[in-house]
């Protein structure tokens, strides 16, 4: 009898143990999903000239910082106002992680708005061509 009881409590034990890891692995994968994205703010590193379709433009990096330690989708504000360059002027912008062109769009005059997925405690650099 005892030993029926200590089995059936050593069951029930393990069986609420597997139901916790089966929780808190479903919201690390389903929380980004879920979550409104993270509101960022892109910071101005430099500036230098890149060559984009055989002629050379202006292109202003931004840097940004997931400072959260799981991973989220973004959206990651480039002011645009320190550098006097209205948000129309902004032909394109490179991911400096994959080399690809971003779509992004305009929220002021001064203001452009991109959304990303970004991983734990990562440091993306933006290339805005003009």
């Amino acid at each position: 009898m005892v030993k029926m009881r200590r089995n059936l409590m050593l069951k029930l034990f393990s069986i609420s143990i597997l139901a916790l890891i089966v929780l808190g692995v479903a919201s690390f994968l389903i929380g980004p999903i879920l979550l409104p994205p993270l509101k960022l703010r892109a910071t101005f590193k430099g500036a230098h000239f890149h060559e984009v379709g055989g002629e050379y433009r202006m292109c202003l990096i931004f840097e940004v910082k997931n400072p959260r330690s799981s991973s989220v989708n973004a959206e990651i504000e480039i002011d645009l106002s320190a550098q006097d360059i209205p948000a129309s002027a902004v032909k394109l912008i490179i991911d400096g992680k994959t080399g690809r062109s971003l779509k992004f769009r305009v929220k002021g005059e001064y203001l452009l708005v991109i959304e990303l997925h970004m991983l734990p405690n990562e440091v993306r650099v933006l290339h805005v061509i003009l």
